[in-house]
């Protein structure tokens, strides 16, 4: 079961865009285990319709910013406004990335960084530390 994500989301680690899946229109960005960071932590967008991010960063903050708001104009250069949110992605030397999407899981957990995605996985759910979800208003 899956927390309501709570915005802004801080994650104090270093990220890599790990897939891109155009059939599914999902965006999975996946921390990099370190000495300091013992876990994974995996962030999955989906229904996403444009993605503007760096391959890696490093401390990032996401926030949910709705398409009405005025600071969507004037801060981001987006093409389609369709369904779904703008989800702002901030990082160290990087404040002006953005994923349009739907929907987005977030989840914590002990497996490695070759291991499948926990998220939504019934099999793989006693790795699992914590999860949240958001799903934009319609």
């Amino acid at each position: 079961m899956h927390e309501e994500v709570k915005f802004p989301l801080y994650l104090p680690r270093k990220f890599a865009t790990r897939s891109y899946d155009s059939h599914s229109n999902s965006l999975l960005l996946r921390s990099l285990i370190t000495n300091r960071n013992q876990t994974r932590v995996d962030i999955l967008f989906q229904g996403v319709t444009e993605i503007r991010l760096r391959s890696f960063m490093d401390c990032i903050t996401i926030n949910m910013i709705p398409f009405d708001h005025p600071s969507v104009d004037e801060f981001f250069n987006i093409q389609d406004k369709g369904s779904g949110c703008v989800f702002s992605v901030a990082g160290i030397k990087f404040d002006t990335g953005y994923v349009i999407a739907k929907e987005l899981y977030i989840s914590e957990d002990t497996l490695s960084d070759h291991d499948p995605i926990t998220i939504n996985s019934e099999e793989l759910r006693g790795y699992v530390l914590r999860s949240g979800h958001y799903i934009a208003p319609q």
